[in-house]
């Protein structure tokens, strides 16, 4: 049976350090194995960084330039070496998990493609927009409308827990919203209740 390709698009990655990036490098390892390909798809880090991917999975990297808060974003569409890389890769599914220019890079890509693209909701935008936008409604709004065109475009859309669904439907997403838990790698205990009591 042929291997499925998954390609997963992020709009930044290490050396910048989050949760969703913790969450993505764990779908990438976990879903190379005998059964699937995994790729990640993002932004270059910062030249000055010297920074090199060690993962267990290939980390392809795309043009990007410096965003608020030690970020990159990402400028796949100009990037010729990324766009030749991606004509030669045969993915069965993209997965998307930040909305901004990756997401719709990989939301062009799929229709292209003709596969499905899954996109998953992992962060509150509207209070990163508010802080990062010093309370400016209107661009807050404009950058709302602009993420929602990612959701707006996948085949299947995810959050992490019931409460981002909601976030997604005050956002004005109304289509359907399955709930994938991000998971974890730690053994349960044999004793949960005690150590609840504890």
């Amino acid at each position: 049976m042929k291997k499925l390709k998954i390609a997963e698009f992020i709009d930044s990655y290490y050396p910048c350090i989050d949760g969703v990036m913790n969450v993505v490098t764990n779908y990438c390892r976990n879903f190379n194995n005998e059964k699937a390909e995994c790729k990640l798809i993002t932004p270059a880090a910062k030249k000055s960084d010297h920074y090199k991917d060690c993962q267990p999975f290939e980390v392809v990297r795309c043009l990007s330039v410096s965003a608020p808060d030690g970020y990159r974003c990402g400028f796949p569409e100009i990037d010729a070496k990324l766009e030749k890389r991606l004509k030669n890769e045969h993915f069965d599914i993209f997965h998307v998990h930040s909305p901004f220019n990756m997401g719709l890079y990989a939301i062009k890509q799929a229709r292209k493609r003709k596969i499905p693209v899954v996109v998953t909701l992992h962060t509150k935008y509207h209070e990163d927009f508010k802080r990062t936008l010093h309370g400016n409604k209107a661009l807050c709004d404009f950058m709302i409308k602009r993420i929602m065109r990612v959701f707006n475009n996948a085949d299947y859309v995810w959050t992490v827990t019931e409460s981002t669904c909601q976030v997604l439907r005050d956002y004005g997403y109304n289509g359907k919203i399955d709930v994938v838990r991000n998971g974890t790698d730690m053994r349960y205990p044999d004793n949960p209740e005690e150590l609840v009591k504890n």
